[in-house]
């Protein structure tokens, strides 16, 4: 199984085809919830961030003028060990809700980036007072999510059971 994002790429043909002749089953994520489920984004790039931002740090400290593509390239082995741990890249599918998989995780960290995107107060982005709704959907859909919680009397066990699950849930 490749989990891919929503982009046209992965949709062309010849990529189908080299998947299949490799017994690849490419497994597309909802479209605009990447940030969510991907595992990568919820457990890797963050730790990578917070161990290249060291690395800067430090070298600014030591009285580099400046942080330059050599710099990051003399710094780019330490970063990767840092952040590339069986743990790490464990627990990001397990936090995902990819594996094992889990909609309770996956609909969790969608309430969370939803509560913390859904209502900014103050001015719009082109001036007024007005409270604007951002993220992934109005009230409705979030109760809607809780409700498909509750729904689920029993976990996929195959691959092809979650996709099925998840096509419903995405429909």
């Amino acid at each position: 199984m490749l989990l891919v994002d929503g982009h046209i790429t992965h949709r062309q043909d010849d990529f189908i085809i080299k998947c299949h002749e490799n017994h690849i089953v490419p497994f597309e994520f909802p479209s605009h919830l990447t940030h969510v489920l991907q595992p990568l984004n919820v457990g890797v790039f963050r730790p990578w961030k917070h161990y290249h931002k060291q690395a800067i740090h430090h070298a600014l400290r030591s009285l580099n003028i400046e942080y330059t593509i050599s710099s990051f390239f003399r710094d780019l082995n330490t970063i990767h060990k840092q952040t590339f741990r069986f743990h790490t890249i464990k627990n990001s599918f397990k936090n995902s809700g990819m594996f094992p998989v889990s909609y309770k995780n996956a609909i969790k960290k969608m309430r969370y980036y939803n509560n913390k995107m859904t209502i900014v107060s103050g001015r719009e982005p082109h001036g007024g007072d007005n409270h604007e709704v951002h993220g992934l959907g109005d009230s409705s859909q979030a109760i809607a999510a809780e409700d498909t919680v509750s729904d689920l009397s029993h976990c996929p066990s195959t691959y092809f059971e979650s996709q099925a699950r998840i096509q419903e849930w995405v429909d």
